[in-house]
């Protein structure tokens, strides 16, 4: 099996589900018929249940010795068609797995071979449906899927028969466009006059003149002098600064009224011009005497 796959050369994914399908495990005889073909062939008239020979073509029975060599050869038969079967099996796997991997790596063509029973064979206009249901596509009217349809069978020539390659073009270069002229209803298109069109500052500004049902309630909008007279600052009047303000209530200080409350500036005399004599003076007196 691994020789098989390496068939497609080293520059050829050996993933690609295509080249899976194509290189399939080597047969092997079931080994209820193997001693009917090949070199067995004609040899035998009668088998057991398994296939292995009794008679051969004369009736007559195997030797012990032919016996034993029939019987070794239907084992080595069976151990053949065993793994064959095994091998089956993990082919069938591996394509299945090729496929899933596909949807991820190549989801066109993942879609593409869901469609219609061979896998790698054009599809007809009609099934692009199928195909845009499968990838998901299913939010087109039926005028868009009629339209698109018409430029597909127009794009193919008629044959209605898509190839992959057909396929690609057409969901790359026409579709988006198809969709795009019929959702902006582009025949209508040369009959906009784009003087009436407006930005959305002027949609706006035109609603609010605007002064029709349910929009007569609609507040006016404040102006700034009454905004202005709500301020704190700007209750102040003109000659009042400082008038609200609790540093402004304060009197200013005169020099007459800083000089009565000094000390220094009162009448009072200082304890040290007075005539009253000191302790220390009194001591000396005493001494003198």
């Amino acid at each position: 099996m691994a020789e098989a796959a390496d068939a497609g050369g080293p520059d050829v994914d050996q993933n690609d589900p295509d080249l899976i399908a194509a290189n399939p495990p080597a047969k092997a005889v079931d080994p209820k018929q193997h001693f009917q073909l090949g070199a067995n062939q004609g040899k035998w008239l009668e088998y057991d249940d398994r296939g292995v020979p009794t008679k051969n073509i004369k009736k007559k029975k195997p030797t012990k010795k032919e016996k034993d060599a029939l019987e070794a050869e239907y084992l080595e038969a069976k151990k053949k068609y065993q793994q064959y079967l095994k091998d089956v099996e993990a082919w069938e796997q591996q394509k299945l797995d090729a496929e899933g991997a596909l949807e991820k790596s190549d989801r066109l063509r993942w879609a593409f071979r869901q469609v219609g029973t061979d896998k790698a064979s054009p599809i007809s206009v009609e099934e692009i449906e199928d195909l845009f249901r499968i990838m998901g596509w299913d939010h087109f009217s039926r005028k868009e899927l009629s339209t698109m349809k018409k430029v597909a069978a127009d794009l193919v020539g008629g044959s209605d028969q898509l190839d992959l390659d057909a396929l690609r073009v057409y969901t790359a270069e026409h579709m988006p466009v198809l969709l795009l002229e019929a959702r902006l209803n582009a025949d209508n298109l040369d009959n906009l006059n784009p003087e009436d069109t407006y930005s959305p500052r002027t949609w706006r500004k035109k609603l609010e003149e605007y002064d029709g049902p349910g929009l007569g309630d609609k507040k006016p909008k404040k102006d700034r002098k009454s905004r202005a007279s709500t301020s704190p600052r700007a209750s102040k009047k003109d000659g009042d600064d400082g008038a609200s303000s609790p540093r402004g209530t304060k009197k200013k200080k005169t020099k007459d009224d800083e000089g009565g409350k000094s000390p220094r500036g009162s009448g009072s005399k200082s304890p040290r011009g007075s005539t009253s004599k000191s302790p220390r003076g009194e001591k000396k007196d005493k001494k003198g005497r």
